[in-house]
């Protein structure tokens, strides 16, 4: 990643040693996401999960989709995905937040390869998978409540499901814009349009952010200068926003929002929706980077390093490259931070609207998705900017790269493997939290058999901040959960 200075070692030692040390980041990197698989395979049924597992359970699929639509929530993809998993049983559920880093990553990795801007296939393939692994470390070390968000069932299903589909939608947009064609144009548009909608419903915020995003891309095609490009693009982002406002009115008229509303405070006026959402955003924004200046500074060093230190490709025949002169690539450095602004903005507003607060922690990784995304995409045009200036920086292009590479060095110790460190810590405490888990469930099932309808039991202590039963057999944890064995009544000791 970080070349040779002088000319010492031939082109093929100092490719050698820059793969190499793209290898050493890649492995830091992926280090934190396996510890995060580790603990989240420790994961298992609270809260909420209850819930919908005895829904589907009493119910059957089906109709547990029309309870939930009517009487609760609007997330149909949610609600559809989560019962189909609840279906097959709690065997499933350690393993879900494994698979979620696994397919987030694969789908990261071909979404940034689609750029294909540098030169070697194998470095292209490499650098993929080392801004992947960038992307999704920055924003579980940014978030403040990983449990929640990705060990958690609900969580994972709600807000980071939505942004694995987003990835492979911007892949797909990336892919034909590259190629300037569409090939089978009418199926491809039905599938973006079948993506967005499925993808907006996971969630309010994710929605929201989505029918943002597809609303700035099509004002941008459509004051770019005529171009080969332009017609096909057009055509699949009015596709993408369809598909995403589409997911945004079957979430908004359900009528469980109203059930749900009435728990809430009055929602505020529009003017003053607008106002909060982008109060809050600053407050997002400010806070991650005082908090967490350690990831922040890293996803921004190592993009930039990408672009400064290697070869790109050059134009070839039937594709369309980005136009990659300084007058473009300023553009992007000076449109992208304040686009990137009104989509966490516009992320906040359905908490602004529905409860009137900043959004709970588990929620905050959409918003972090965008974050990152714009810090990773400003760092790669930036280091590409100062790459094509001339004088200078140029002649002491090796130096300067030295020097980013020791501090990307330092802030990949002080960041992920840290952050590793503290994960695995954690180890024990999620193991043991399993263990009597499994204990008690075996327990109670034991009890049942025997003919158990009211059954007192010990509560297991660490649940990740999130609610469990209490010594209340009518609070909502205790009915969902008693209702999931077949109880009558269930209170904790």
């Amino acid at each position: 990643m970080c070349p040779e200075p002088g000319s010492s070692h031939s082109p093929a030692d100092r490719s050698n040693l820059s793969n190499l040390l793209i290898l050493a980041t890649i492995l830091a990197l992926l280090l934190p996401l396996i510890a995060h698989a580790t603990l989240g395979s420790h994961t298992r049924y609270i809260a909420d999960d209850w819930c919908t597992a005895a829904t589907v359970q009493s119910q059957g699929l089906f109709q547990a989709q029309s309870t939930w639509y009517m009487t609760w929530s609007g997330r149909y993809a949610f609600t559809f995905s989560v019962s189909l998993i609840e279906l097959i049983g709690i065997q499933l559920v350690p393993y879900l937040p494994t698979l979620a880093l696994v397919l987030w990553l694969a789908v990261t990795s071909w979404a940034v390869y689609q750029n294909r801007l540098w030169e070697s296939r194998s470095t292209a393939i490499s650098i993929s998978i080392l801004i992947a692994s960038l992307l999704i470390f920055t924003i579980l070390e940014n978030i403040p409540n990983v449990h929640q968000s990705l060990y958690w069932q609900t969580g994972m299903l709600t807000y980071i499901a939505p942004l694995i589909l987003a990835t492979i939608i911007i892949g797909l947009l990336i892919y034909h814009l590259r190629r300037a064609t569409v090939h089978h144009a009418p199926a491809t548009m039905v599938s973006l349009a079948a993506l967005t909608f499925i993808a907006g419903g996971f969630s309010e915020m994710y929605a929201t952010m989505q029918t943002t995003a597809f609303i700035v891309a099509l004002i941008t095609f459509l004051t770019i200068p005529a171009a080969t490009c332009k017609r096909p693009i057009k055509a699949l982002l009015i596709a993408g926003l369809v598909g995403s406002i589409l997911s945004m009115g079957v979430i908004f008229i359900a009528p469980g929002n109203e059930i749900r509303q009435a728990l809430t405070p009055e929602s505020p006026s529009f003017f003053n929706v607008i106002k909060w959402s982008l109060v809050y955003a600053f407050k997002f924004i400010g806070k991650t980077i005082l908090l967490s200046p350690i990831p922040t500074l890293l996803a921004l060093f190592i993009a930039a390093l990408l672009t400064f230190s290697h070869p790109l490709r050059g134009d070839e025949s039937g594709e369309i490259l980005p136009r990659l002169d300084l007058k473009h690539l300023y553009s992007f450095l000076l449109l992208s931070p304040p686009i990137g602004f009104l989509l966490i903005a516009s992320s906040m507003a359905p908490s602004v609207y529905g409860v009137s607060a900043f959004p709970e922690d588990r929620t905050l990784t959409i918003p972090q998705f965008v974050l990152t995304s714009t810090i990773i995409f400003w760092g790669l045009v930036g280091g590409l900017a100062l790459k094509k200036r001339s004088g200078w920086i140029t002649k002491h292009k090796s130096r300067i790269s030295v020097i980013v590479c020791c501090l990307v060095a330092v802030l990949l110790v002080l960041g992920p493997l840290l952050s590793s460190r503290d994960n695995f810590v954690q180890v024990p405490t999620l193991r043991a939290y399993a263990e009597r888990w499994d204990t008690r469930d075996r327990e109670i099932r034991v009890a049942r058999e025997a003919g158990a309808m009211h059954l007192a039991i010990t509560g297991l202590g660490f649940t990740g901040g999130l609610a469990d039963i209490k010594d209340d057999p009518d609070y909502w944890v205790n009915r969902c959960f008693a209702s999931y064995y077949g109880l009558e009544s269930v209170v904790s000791e």
